[in-house]
């Protein structure tokens, strides 16, 4: 068993690596669309949106590995198509270049093969979630791995970005796609897995309980509250006049005291009771975003990371941990993916709600607004149905 379980979280860590690695080129993407495009916050978020799309899709991906398993395995063949995928996606933005028409076309692709890769992983961890009773230990695990990397991409990205060095970000990222083929070549076990007849009936019941349907309506809701990230990042750079680099510190300071979150979590995550965590979270959350209307230098942002990085994992996690005890048994990879596609399409929904928020009201607002609408999902709350220890 235990080899079982740390096997999976070698899976894991490689899979949610090698999503966190594509921020390395986030920052050249923005400065790209903002900066040198012109173009308004609505927009990048409309684009956003779009190369994000196979994130909203999950649940159509996730029949493939419920429904259509290759050669007796649900996810195997699948994950080598997405290795193979990423590589040939980062070599062909090295080569065509950084424009519009490459950052979408291929940046939906690099985002169809990480899903896909993802929704493999996320089956995986709902079963052993339940089965090896982990308590969040596997989300812990999975959100740590992106965080560490997500220390290493806030650095050196802020340094490409200065020059705007895409070629050389492509090329890092390439490779996490070529060690996942190693992983699989010499690491990865799966049981052989009989195939299911596809019937929509089946996960409509597995679906259809209060339990599952308050639980996903509760993350709805707190999804799509308007974010204001694009906005602070707009506020930093062009009234502010932050560098690139201090920007690159910055992610650096929120990856490092979001691990120490998330190790807390993977600790300690199965003392709390979760339904206060949740309401604890929101309520913190929507606390903290006030404190992002008083911005007069950039020090007063670095000092907000720091206060507040760590408690903001804890509330992740028990937001990420209870998506996965919503899922019913069967039919996991496409519940689990119905869930996160659901939460991701409302993600990028707040998106471009809080680009058009800024480019018509201004900063504050949209920060007034994501504070006002994440205390609502405290209304919800009581209607969850999760049981007293994780």
């Amino acid at each position: 068993m235990k080899n079982k379980i740390l096997i999976f979280y070698i899976f894991a860590s490689l899979t949610y690596a090698g999503q966190g690695i594509t921020s390395l080129f986030s920052q050249i993407q923005y400065y790209f669309l903002r900066e040198q495009s012109n173009f308004s916050l609505t927009k990048i978020s409309t684009i956003g949106f779009f190369i994000a799309l196979p994130w909203c899709i999950k649940p159509f991906l996730a029949l493939l590995a419920d429904y259509v398993p290759i050669k007796g395995y649900r996810t195997k063949y699948y994950l080598w198509f997405d290795s193979i995928g990423l590589i040939v996606s980062y070599l062909s933005m090295m080569v065509f270049g950084l424009h519009v028409w490459t950052f979408m076309l291929f940046g939906f692709l690099i985002n169809f093969c990480t899903s896909l890769n993802d929704i493999c992983n996320d089956s995986t961890l709902c079963v052993y979630e339940r089965e090896f009773n982990l308590q969040g230990k596997g989300v812990s695990v999975q959100w740590t791995a992106l965080s560490v990397v997500g220390l290493f991409t806030s650095l050196v990205g802020a340094k490409l970005s200065e020059t705007m060095n895409y070629q050389l970000a492509y090329g890092i990222c390439l490779i996490f796609p070529i060690l996942f083929l190693l992983y699989l070549k010499f690491l990865h076990q799966e049981d052989k897995y009989v195939k299911k007849q596809l019937s929509l009936k089946n996960i409509f019941k597995n679906c259809n309980s209060s339990r599952f349907l308050w639980g996903l309506l509760f993350i709805a809701c707190l999804q799509l509250t308007p974010s204001f990230g694009l906005g602070l990042m707009a506020e930093m750079r062009e009234y502010l006049g932050v560098s690139k680099m201090f920007v690159g510190i910055l992610g650096s300071v929120g990856s490092v005291f979001g691990v120490l979150g998330y190790i807390f979590y993977f600790k300690y995550g199965s003392r709390f009771d979760l339904k206060k965590l949740l309401t604890c979270s929101i309520i913190f959350t929507a606390i903290t975003n006030l404190f992002y209307l008083y911005i007069p230098t950039q020090w007063h942002i670095m000092v907000y990371s720091v206060l507040f990085g760590s408690v903001s994992g804890v509330c992740f996690m028990a937001i990420m941990s209870f998506m996965t005890k919503i899922v019913p048994e069967g039919n996991e990879a496409t519940i689990f993916a119905c869930v996160t596609a659901i939460a991701n399409l409302c993600s990028n929904g707040s998106g471009i709600l809080s680009g058009i928020l800024y480019d018509n009201f201004g900063y504050s607002l949209n920060v007034l607004i994501s504070s006002i609408l994440t205390l609502f999902c405290l209304f919800l709350i009581p209607k969850l149905q999760i049981e007293k220890k994780i």
